[in-house]
């Protein structure tokens, strides 16, 4: 326990400590990073739960929404999923006959832990929730209780999305939902032999360095492909760093510089180093916002379809029960505070960033630029 009350940075700003923060937020016991093999085989083995199938079929409708918003049509012959952990996304896009031939990469054989008869049963348990142990279409109990409409609002509201009566139910299986190859390997360095029209990455962005992961999607996307990414956002206060101070937005606020100090003042040892490596791992060091993303994706011929920030739900309690809007409401935690401090080091992130939960974007393989534009003017119409 440290006996410390604030923190000044290296630019004079002191930041006072919150009494009970730090303790308000447990760590997730699957974020240790000393698993052993045993551990790692005994989880990629074990069955996948109804609530984390629900949680990447929510993901997948989140994503589907916002593609149908930009107009993309949903159509394509070879799709990629990436980090795509139990394949419920490429299933789903199989099943739904969104993409033809579907293919996973990641890094363990975590689809033994969804093999197609499991797959069913909790697209059952979705469309059938059992009352009194009997298994009732969930639309027609909805009519009696309209909680039942709601198969995914307890994960919904971390997306900012308060479902309505139909939301989700057009993910309809019109195929069988094969889960397609799957490669067990890293993308950065796996060598791909064909090309594909829709590439997807679900929760796993702040896995890879952006520059090398844009260069390879674009690499092997057609012209006219499609890539869309959804991931927990780094600016908010708790990410999947799972890294919590004393005061809020600890790693947002404090340069790296900043937060090894603040860390070896107020941690033993051991933890320091664990806060360390947490904070360095995910994101690989790229703390980005949107125009960072759309910048990198130009660089490598890929061009922005559009942008969408997830805002959690005001119930949003799944990384921590004290959310933006609760912060701003008490003078020792005000967002306006939380932005100064990041100014002193950074001018481009906004109030806005330490609101988004989650973040969307979708972009679309371009053909290699052509020299002159007035070759195109010939062709179009004349606007006066």
């Amino acid at each position: 326990m440290t006996k410390n009350t604030s923190f000044t940075t290296s630019f004079g700003r002191e930041i006072p400590f919150v009494e009970g923060y730090l303790e308000a937020h447990s760590r997730n016991e699957w974020e240790d990073d000393d698993w052993s093999d045993d551990d790692s085989d005994s989880f990629v083995n074990s069955p996948m739960s109804y609530s984390s199938f629900r949680k990447d079929m929510v993901e997948h409708a989140v994503a589907q929404d916002f593609l149908r918003s930009l107009g993309v049509k949903m159509e394509w012959e070879n799709g990629l999923e990436i980090g795509g952990r139990e394949a419920v996304v490429a299933r789903l896009l199989r099943g739904e006959g969104k993409v033809k031939n579907i293919e996973t990469i990641d890094l363990k054989p975590y689809y033994k832990r969804l093999p197609t008869s499991l797959f069913k049963k909790r697209m059952r348990e979705i469309r059938y929730p059992k009352k009194f142990g009997i298994p009732v279409p969930r639309r027609l109990a909805g009519k009696f209780n309209p909680k039942f409409y709601d198969w995914a609002e307890s994960q919904a509201q971390e997306f900012g999305v308060k479902p309505h009566n139909n939301w989700g139910w057009d993910m309809k299986m019109v195929e069988e939902p094969e889960l397609g190859e799957y490669t067990i390997g890293d993308i950065n360095t796996y060598d791909f032999t064909k090309k594909y029209d829709y590439v997807s990455s679900m929760g796993c962005l702040d896995y890879f360095n952006p520059d090398n992961l844009f260069k390879k999607i674009s690499s092997i996307l057609n012209p006219g492909g499609v890539f869309v990414f959804l991931f927990e956002y780094w600016w908010f206060p708790v990410t999947t760093t799972d890294v919590v101070g004393h005061f809020p937005y600890v790693t947002q606020r404090l340069t790296r510089e900043d937060f090894i100090r603040y860390t070896n003042e107020n941690f033993d040892a051991e933890e320091a180093q664990w806060l360390l490596n947490r904070r360095d791992y995910y994101h690989q060091g790229t703390q980005l916002v949107p125009k960072d993303y759309a910048e990198i994706a130009d660089r490598n011929d890929l061009h922005v379809l559009g942008e969408h920030r997830c805002i959690a739900l005001p119930d949003y309690v799944r990384r921590t029960s004290l959310p933006p809007h609760i912060l701003d409401q008490y003078d020792n935690s005000k967002l306006s505070d939380v932005m100064e401090d990041i100014k002193q080091f950074r001018d481009d992130v906004s109030l806005m960033d330490l609101k988004t939960n989650f973040f969307m974007m979708a972009f679309e393989k371009r053909s290699p630029r052509k020299p002159d534009l007035h070759e195109k003017i010939k062709e179009v119409p004349k606007f006066r």
